[in-house]
């Protein structure tokens, strides 16, 4: 999936990696002021462009903590305590010769990554709350 475009967030300036033909690789977010405190969580939207076919995409986040500690959420395996955020896209049924809006479109992928970046919010802060208990 080609990655569009991304919304300023409050707090955070966010840096692009790009190829040879400006296609954007990688963002960056970091922190300008306090960053994200306990129980709390910060939505990144991005927009992508939809792929040709139905799959599933995983996603790399690496995580980098105040003190230095990095958590990268790259595991192929989905049971594992870092596993890689993954975005299903399946073609959908379309019972009508009409196509739906490309504003429908993009709309329903701006809420799917906004869903993929809570869940993988919940998960850092689910790993923080579990080393906290210890």
């Amino acid at each position: 999936m080609a990655l569009s475009t991304v919304q300023p967030v409050n707090g955070f300036k966010h840096t692009f990696k790009k190829d040879n033909k400006g296609n954007i690789e990688k963002i960056t977010w970091t922190a300008t002021n306090k960053g994200i405190g306990p129980n709390e969580h910060v939505d990144f939207p991005i927009v992508v462009a939809n792929p040709e076919e139905s799959g599933e995409f995983k996603w790399k986040a690496i995580q980098t903590y105040k003190d230095g500690t990095v958590v990268r959420w790259t595991d192929e395996n989905e049971k594992s305590e870092t596993p890689a955020p993954v975005t299903k896209v399946e073609k959908a049924d379309i019972e009508h010769e009409e196509t739906p809006s490309t504003g429908g479109q993009t709309a329903l992928w701006i809420v799917s990554i906004l869903a993929l970046i809570v869940s993988v919010v919940a998960l850092f802060k689910q790993r923080n709350i579990t080393k906290t208990d210890k």
